[in-house]
C-alpha cells in the first residue's frame, strides 16, 4: 500500500512539472531562446534587409554593406535584431519610441526588425501580427536597457547626477541645462571627489584649459573637464586647492587617472599617432572598393581621400576620409557609451578599419571593435588634432 501512494505521489508530482514547464515557468512567459545567430540565419536577415532598403538590387552583395549591429532573442522563431547599413546608424537621445509601453531610447525605431520563415517586419508589425508578445517586448527592452544604459538616466546616474548637470550646463555656457551630461569619478579625497566631465553641448564643451594648483600646472584640452564635488556643489579645481579640500597630491593622483583614460589630451600635435602617405592612399582606395562604390554608385575614386589617421584600437584603424558626401555642414553629436563625438555633418566622418572591413565608429562599438576605453583614447586624439 505505501508502495502504491508512493509511486502515485511521484506520478502527480512529475504531472505538475510538465505542466509547469509547458507553461514557462514562473517568471519566463517569454518565447526567448538564448541561441546565437547561425551563419545561415545572419545572411538571410541582411539578404531580408537589403530586399527591403534597395528593392532586391543589392541582394547579391547584402554580406558586403548590411551589418546586424544588436542581437535581442529568437522568440518562437522570430528573431529580432538592429540592423543597417555598414556606414548607417546614428543613436540620439531625442530618438525615442515605445513598444507594448516599454519606452526604447537612442536608437532609431526604423533599425529594429524582427525577422520569421523568410520574412521580415518592423517592430509594430511584429506585435500586431502575434510575432512577439508583450513578455518579448520586456525581455528586448531589458536586454537593450542594459546595453544602452548611458541613456537611461536611473541606470547610470547617482543621487547628485541632476545637481552635477544642471550646475556643469551652466559653467560652461550650454545652450539648455537640460543638455545630458557624462562624467566619470576619479577619485575622492577626504570630502572632495574629482570628477571628469563632459556635455552633449560639444562645441561649448570643446576646449583648452590649464589647471594650477600651487607651483603645478596641468594642461588639458578636449572634450572633457575637471571639476570638484563637494557638498552638492561644483567648483573649479584650482577654488578646491586654494580652499585647501584638494592638495596637490590629490590632484596628481586624479590626473593620473585622467590620463590612463585619454591619453592622447596630454600629448603634442607632433606626438600623436600617424600614417604615410603611401598608407592613407591605400586606405582611400580600399574605403572606396569595400564601402562606397558599393553603396553610392555616383562617387568616384578620386573624390575620396584619407586625410588623418586617429590610432589603432584593440586591432582596429581609424581614418577620417573627406568624400563628396560629407560636405552638408549641420552639426551632429554621437554619444557612445557616455563618450561625446561632434561632427560637423551628418556623415560619419571617421571609419574603423579591421580585417578588410570597414564601419562606421557607431557601428564598430555596437559590434564590440571598440570599446570605451577605446573610444576615450580615440576621442582625446581627435580632439588634439
Amino acid at each position: 500500500m505505501k508502495k502504491k501512494i508512493i509511486s502515485l505521489f511521484v506520478v502527480l508530482t512529475f504531472c505538475i512539472s510538465v505542466v509547469f514547464c509547458a507553461c514557462g515557468g514562473a517568471g519566463n512567459k517569454s518565447g526567448k531562446d538564448d541561441i546565437p545567430l547561425t551563419s545561415e540565419e545572419i545572411l538571410e536577415i541582411k539578404k531580408a534587409y537589403c530586399d527591403i532598403m534597395y528593392n532586391g538590387r543589392k541582394t547579391a552583395v547584402a554580406d558586403e554593406i548590411i551589418e546586424i549591429f544588436s542581437y535581442y532573442g529568437n522568440y518562437d522563431g522570430a528573431i529580432v535584431v538592429t540592423v543597417d547599413g555598414k556606414t548607417g546608424i546614428s543613436s540620439y537621445r531625442s530618438n525615442r519610441f515605445t513598444a507594448m509601453g516599454y519606452e526604447f531610447v537612442g536608437t532609431p525605431k526604423s533599425l529594429f526588425k524582427v525577422y520569421k520563415d523568410g520574412e521580415m517586419k518592423s517592430l509594430d508589425e511584429a506585435c500586431e501580427n502575434g510575432w512577439l508578445k508583450e513578455e518579448d517586448i520586456k525581455a528586448v527592452h531589458e536586454i537593450y536597457a542594459e546595453e544602452y544604459a548611458v541613456y537611461y538616466k536611473d541606470a547610470s546616474a547617482t543621487e547628485d547626477y541632476e545637481k552635477i548637470r544642471v550646475q556643469f550646463n551652466e559653467q560652461i555656457g550650454a545652450a539648455s541645462s537640460d543638455c545630458d551630461v557624462f562624467y566619470t569619478s576619479l577619485g575622492s579625497y577626504a570630502s572632495t571627489e574629482v570628477l571628469s566631465l563632459e556635455s552633449e553641448d560639444f562645441w561649448r564643451n570643446s576646449h583648452s584649459a590649464t589647471c594650477k594648483a600651487g607651483e603645478a600646472t596641468f594642461n588639458l584640452s578636449g572634450m572633457t573637464e575637471l571639476r570638484a564635488y563637494r557638498d552638492g556643489v561644483l567648483h573649479t579645481v584650482e577654488s578646491a586647492y586654494e580652499n585647501g579640500w584638494l592638495t596637490a597630491q590629490d590632484i596628481e593622483k586624479a590626473l593620473a587617472l585622467h590620463k590612463a583614460m585619454y591619453p592622447y589630451v596630454y600629448i603634442s600635435r607632433e606626438e600623436a599617432p600617424s600614417a604615410d602617405e603611401k598608407t592613407k592612399e591605400k586606405m582611400a582606395r580600399e574605403y572606396y572598393e569595400k564601402s562606397l562604390k558599393l553603396n553610392y554608385e555616383n562617387v568616384k575614386a578620386s573624390q575620396v581621400q584619407a586625410d588623418a589617421f586617429y590610432g589603432e584600437y584593440s586591432g582596429a584603424s581609424v581614418y577620417h576620409f573627406t568624400t563628396p558626401l560629407a560636405s552638408v555642414t549641420a552639426c551632429v553629436t554621437c554619444i557612445l557609451g557616455g563618450v561625446v563625438f561632434g561632427f560637423g555633418s551628418p556623415m560619419q566622418v571617421l571609419e574603423v578599419y579591421k580585417d578588410g572591413s570597414f564601419l562606421s565608429l557607431e557601428a564598430a562599438y555596437r559590434t564590440g571593435w571598440l570599446s570605451v576605453s577605446d573610444l576615450r583614447a580615440l576621442q582625446s586624439l581627435y580632439y588634439l588634432r
